[in-house]
């Protein structure tokens, strides 16, 4: 009995107190609840129980789904579509320009050495990005390759591009892009369940990238895949620290691997 009467004195306090304050008196273990939007006796929200996953468990077992649906829509949704080529034209343009203005006064240099200096490199920057030979696969220059690499980001979620040495002997140019579809980022069957590789990104202790692990061919290939089922490991960086794999997408959380296609969450 005394404990009970202890606990309706307590309770008539904070009522007391509430309501000397201008508030509406406790209701109940309801009151409990300092979110409304945390309720889980609210009939609006009594069936609303996501899982509480990180970034990457919430992301990449569903991560294909969204990829295909993205696709789906930036081919078959006109209103999609072109809002898709207006943000390409937005963001990139029509033109990719190089200006080259090194700080000559940390360098040493006079303006007039630093104004021939920049204009020998926008040169050299022309020569090459205005033509195919930036391109592994020689049909697309540096504005084609950008725009290719922003697309692949903005519905899927990422887009990947890997520098090449590759010299020819009609180009005075041997580093070339190679952009992939970022399908072929995968883990391999042998390496599945394996904490550091996430869908084919190989990271270190401070979630870093290592290494990538790419298919010989997509995985979506069905017309001309001919049992190519072969991966490649490709380290992140040189030994000299240059970087071997380009992966473009936009982190929303921490501990990320791997961008997400925002498309399908409108119904």
């Amino acid at each position: 009995m005394g404990r009970n009467t202890r606990m309706q004195r307590q309770s008539r306090s904070r009522t007391s107190f509430a309501a000397s304050l201008g508030a509406a008196p406790f209701k109940g273990r309801a009151a409990m609840s300092a979110y409304q939007g945390a309720s889980h006796t609210d009939l609006a929200l009594s069936d609303w129980q996501p899982m509480a996953g990180s970034a990457d468990a919430d992301l990449l077992p569903e991560l294909g789904t969204l990829t295909s649906r993205a696709r789906d829509l930036a081919r078959n949704d006109g209103l999609m579509a072109g809002g898709l080529q207006t943000h390409r034209d937005n963001v990139v343009g029509a033109v990719l320009r190089l200006s080259a203005v090194p700080d000559y006064r940390l360098l040493g240099w006079t303006p007039e050495q630093a104004l021939e200096w920049g204009n020998k490199v926008e040169a050299h920057f022309r020569s090459c990005a205005d033509t195919t030979d930036c391109d592994a696969a020689r049909t697309l220059d540096l504005l084609g390759l950008t725009v290719l690499a922003l697309g692949g980001e903005m519905v899927n979620g990422d887009a990947v591009a890997i520098p090449k040495w590759l010299p020819r002997p009609d180009s005075p140019w041997a580093t070339r892009l190679s952009v992939i579809e970022a399908d072929r980022l995968e883990t391999p069957p042998y390496l599945e369940g394996m904490a550091r590789i996430r869908r084919g990104v190989e990271l270190d202790g401070e979630g870093a990238p290592v290494a990538y692990h790419f298919r010989a061919a997509h995985p979506g290939d069905a017309l001309y895949l001919r049992g190519d089922e072969a991966w490649e490991r490709v380290p992140a960086f040189t030994p000299w620290g240059r970087r071997r794999v380009v992966h473009l997408h936009a982190k929303e959380r921490t501990g990320q691997s791997w961008g997400n296609p925002q498309r399908p969450a409108c119904r």
